[in-house]
Formats: C-alpha cells, sequence, structure tokens
C-alpha cells in the first residue's frame, strides 16, 4: 500500500458537512429576508403616497398650470388625489391624470381604511386641494390607516393638506 501523504484537499465526508450546515443558514435566514422585502414594499407605498399629497398640495398653488402638464391652458390649476382602499391612488391637475403622482396597483398586499376615529369617509375618497395647498371645504381630513402584511402605518391628513405619521406598528401578522 502506498502513503498518501502530502496531498492537499478536503474529504468528501468534510465537503458534506460544511454544505449541510450552510443549507441550514440560508434555510434559518430566508423567512427574515422574506420579511424585510415585504416591510421595505409597505414603507415605500407609505412614503410614496405621503410624496404623492405633498406633490399635490404644491401644484395645487402653482403660479402657472403649463408647468405641471404643458398640454393645459394658464391659470389655477384644480388638483385631487383619490386613495383607493387598495392603497392605490390616482393623482389628477385640471381632470388629467398625472402618472408620475398616481399608483395604479400597489406592489405589495395592503389595505387603506380609515381609522375609527377619522372624518375621512369610506373609501375610495378624493381630496381636492386649494390654490393656497389646503385641502378644500368639500374634502374630509381625518386618518388612513394603511395596513400591509408585516406594517400598519397611520397616517393623519391635515385640513392643511399636510400630512402626520402618527403611528406605526409590525408584526401585524404575528
Amino acid at each position: 500500500m502506498s502513503s498518501r501523504t502530502g496531498q492537499r484537499g478536503f474529504s468528501v465526508i468534510e465537503l458534506m458537512v460544511t454544505l449541510t450546515i450552510a443549507a441550514l443558514l440560508v434555510t434559518l435566514a430566508a423567512p427574515y429576508f422574506g420579511k424585510a422585502s415585504a416591510q421595505a414594499n409597505e414603507r415605500r407605498v407609505k412614503q410614496q403616497l405621503v410624496q404623492d399629497i405633498t406633490w399635490a398640495r404644491g401644484a395645487a398653488g402653482a403660479a402657472d398650470q403649463k408647468s405641471l402638464d404643458a398640454s393645459l391652458a394658464s391659470g389655477t390649476p384644480t388638483v385631487t388625489l383619490t386613495i383607493n382602499a387598495d392603497c392605490s391612488w390616482t393623482t389628477k391637475v385640471s381632470g388629467n391624470v398625472n402618472a408620475a403622482h398616481t399608483m395604479a396597483t400597489t406592489p405589495t398586499a395592503m389595505s387603506c381604511a380609515p381609522a375609527a376615529t377619522a372624518g375621512v369617509p369610506t373609501l375610495p375618497t378624493t381630496f381636492t386641494f386649494t390654490p393656497q395647498g389646503f385641502l378644500s371645504s368639500t374634502a374630509s381630513s381625518g386618518t388612513l390607516v394603511l395596513t400591509g402584511t408585516t406594517t400598519s402605518y397611520r397616517l393623519q391628513i391635515l385640513y392643511s393638506g399636510s400630512v402626520i405619521e402618527t403611528h406605526a406598528t409590525t408584526g401585524v401578522d404575528s
């Protein structure tokens, strides 16, 4: 019999043990990656909604409507934002949809609802902004609750057109 001294490398057993440990670690970590991804998508939807409400507020006070949409005549624009129960929304400037500030479908399973004590009527609801950036007298202010699979956000929409995140909770489905 010849001796194999001097040969380098790993035995099959060592490789199998290493691969088994790596597979176990990946199996244990996978749910956390999925939850982190869902939380990031939900946070993005909430942040986009707040950004679009803020944009609509500013757009309502724009001095020249052509700066918002070149196809429109000059004048003060009428800006509305309609929020649906599936957390999608549509922003319109003088009746024309502004695609840059509209979310036709949400990338994650979320729902929107008025808070129990909110002045917001049932969804869908439309917020109309005055040229000063306030909500019109026909629009309701109040609190919306955006609920996803991992996080729930409470957004308070004030008559001034401002949006305040009053509360966020994680672990909604746990």
